[in-house]
């Protein structure tokens, strides 16, 4: 089976003021292959992501690393979107397991470690449901997958 393998630079601007929660935008579209998926994601230019929203009460135990803020973009992508298009513009739908799933093999391919992988992908098995369920509005009224 292949593995999750980056395909573009990863290129994110801070754009977080005063004291919100740490905020992100990608300057350029972010591409990855999902072996998870097995398909290309491509998180588009100018999306903002919050790098990994652990709470703070959890980060004993998952701390944020750099190594996960490329798959938290992706992650933050298909739970914001529910899915994604693939090149040939077939539209593609995600469960919240499998955008899950992405980030867990995204993190560990970016090198971080296969247990704070683990730690992270079990917090957000936990606690995930309340961003996808947030974000369910977003996606019945999304013009890039619902139009």
């Amino acid at each position: 089976m292949k593995k999750a393998e980056f395909l573009t630079d990863f290129l994110p601007l801070d754009v977080t003021e005063g004291r919100e929660t740490q905020r992100l935008r990608l300057l350029e579209p972010f591409r990855v292959y999902s072996a998870v998926l097995d398909d290309q994601i491509e998180v588009a230019a100018g999306f903002e992501f919050d790098g990994e929203s652990i709470p703070v009460w959890a980060q004993t135990f998952a701390p944020p690393f750099g190594q996960s803020r490329r798959g938290a973009a992706v992650h933050d992508w298909l739970y914001h979107h529910g899915g994604y298009y693939r090149a040939t513009g077939q539209l593609v739908r995600v469960t919240r397991k499998q955008a899950d799933e992405v980030y867990k093999e995204l993190v560990i391919a970016k090198g971080l470690s296969s247990w704070r992988a683990n730690v992270r992908y079990g917090v957000l098995r936990a606690l995930g449901w309340i961003a996808w369920n947030k974000n369910q509005e977003t996606r019945e009224n999304d013009p890039l997958l619902y139009s």
